[in-house]
């Protein structure tokens, strides 16, 4: 039985060895095309990103993280990945782009264990019959099964829809507002999938003439943040922005950096923000465009150049939506 065990298990590391070494030859294009995508300021989608364990960019000994996947677990990341590096345009201020993948999935670790699973449960099952057969089996008990009651899931609550407000403004180059909604929604199950926050941040251009504000506003914030495809138009003066895996603490910083960049603009431009983020929250896309219209009004009476934070409370929110 022990030779047995020994063979099965020599097999079966053979064999995920084998497929590490196909998969990492096989994903070096998608690799590249994701690299080249980013580059090109698109978002990879959702399928693209789920054996993604990490983008960076790579300055001399210096790396900074412009996607990481915490829900990967570390043994995971250190057995099963390989990093792909590729060159980029000096203008990024990086000498490397470097793609992360994991190669080899958990449940295709554990489908090719099925023959030791196997193994061992015989093992353990003729132990049992064996201990079983000398010893004297005990009464059998019969004990009354509660049933148990369920509660309601969170995305069973019912919101009131979010008004779209086109703009006249056409010079942005933001995304249309109208898509704002489907693609929060997708970017928010993405990161409920792989236990990640989300920020989004709205963000109301200031000045004498609020519309012609909002027009340099918007081709700062494209200018800006990485992804173009995730910039939103709203109205005449208002831009949203999503920071997928991001806390809220983060997208304060992040937008405190981009008001030091408008600082010295020429002429100098000021806006006033609010944010919000999922903090771990299962929710609708409009509940967090909601909180972070709240926390932009009370910006709005604090001042411009104001930045608020919805904090929100995870215990509370789920004792109201249940």
């Amino acid at each position: 039985m022990f030779i047995l065990l020994v063979a099965a298990a020599v097999y079966t590391f053979a064999d995920i060895s084998q497929l590490i070494a196909d998969r990492a030859v096989s994903m070096e294009p998608y690799a590249a095309y994701m690299s080249s995508a980013i580059l090109r300021g698109e978002t990879p989608s959702w399928d693209q990103m789920q054996r993604t364990v990490s983008i960076s960019l790579q300055k001399d000994d210096k790396e900074i993280f412009l996607y990481k996947n915490r829900g990967t677990s570390r043994i995971g990341a250190a057995l099963f990945s390989r990093p792909y590096m590729f060159p980029v345009d000096t203008k990024l201020k990086a000498d490397n782009m470097v793609v992360t993948y994991q190669l080899v999935q958990q449940d295709e670790v554990i489908s090719r264990l099925r023959l030791l699973l196997f193994i061992a449960t015989g093992v353990l099952l003729a132990t049992g019959l064996i201990i079983a057969f000398y010893r004297k089996a005990p009464a059998v008990v019969k004990v009354p099964i509660a049933p148990v009651k369920t509660e309601k899931q969170v995305g069973e609550t019912k919101t009131t829809p979010v008004d779209y407000q086109p703009s006249a403004n056409t010079n942005t180059e933001l995304v249309p507002g109208n898509e704002l909604i489907p693609r929060l929604q997708s970017e928010l199950k993405r990161a409920a999938t792989f236990d990640q926050d989300l920020v989004l941040a709205v963000l109301q251009a200031e000045g004498a003439h609020p519309n012609q504000a909002f027009i340099q506003l918007s081709r700062e914030i494209r200018a800006f943040f990485f992804f173009k495809d995730l910039c939103y138009q709203h109205g005449d003066n208002k831009a949203y922005v999503i920071l997928p895996n991001s806390e809220l603490d983060e997208g304060v910083r992040t937008l405190k950096d981009f008001r030091n960049r408008l600082d010295k603009a020429t002429p100098p431009l000021s806006f006033t923000a609010g944010l919000s983020a999922r903090s771990g929250r299962l929710l609708e896309g409009e509940t967090l465009i909601r909180e972070s219209e709240a926390a932009l009004r009370k910006s709005v009476q604090d001042g411009a150049n104001t930045i608020t934070g919805f904090r929100a409370d995870p215990t509370k929110f789920r004792a109201v939506m249940s």
